[in-house]
């Protein structure tokens, strides 16, 4: 299958991914969130303020789908995108992820800056 990068998205998928027409898909194991922490299914919640500032996020899978398909992932209302940095500095901003999050929770998490970080130091 040829397709033009300008006709694909890079998606985030929580969860069991079943998708077949998704190009390059990688799961990711070894990513840490900085500020919430995150369930298998993408939801974020809150860090418990005894907690480490990072915490390990759970195995989730990107790859491009065409636009049409990637829309159901993609869309404002129901995510959030989060940076993901090299490491704890913030100097090498590497991709944004994409999260579910209702859009009632948007500001919340915005206010909240957190972020992904390959390592924590």
């Amino acid at each position: 299958m040829k397709v033009l990068l300008d006709e694909l998205s890079l998606v985030t998928i929580w969860g069991p991914c079943d998708i077949a027409e998704g190009i390059l898909a990688v799961k990711i194991d070894a990513l840490l969130s900085v500020g919430f922490k995150i369930t298998a299914t993408g939801e974020l919640q809150e860090m418990d303020r005894n907690n480490p500032i990072h915490a390990n996020v759970p195995t989730f899978t990107v790859c491009w789908l065409p636009h049409a398909t990637a829309a159901k992932f993609t869309d404002p209302a129901k995510t959030l995108s989060i940076p993901v940095y090299e490491d704890a500095q913030l100097q090498n901003l590497v991709v944004h992820l994409t999260v579910p999050c209702r859009s009632v929770d948007q500001a919340k998490w915005i206010l909240n800056g957190g972020y992904f970080t390959l390592s924590s130091e």
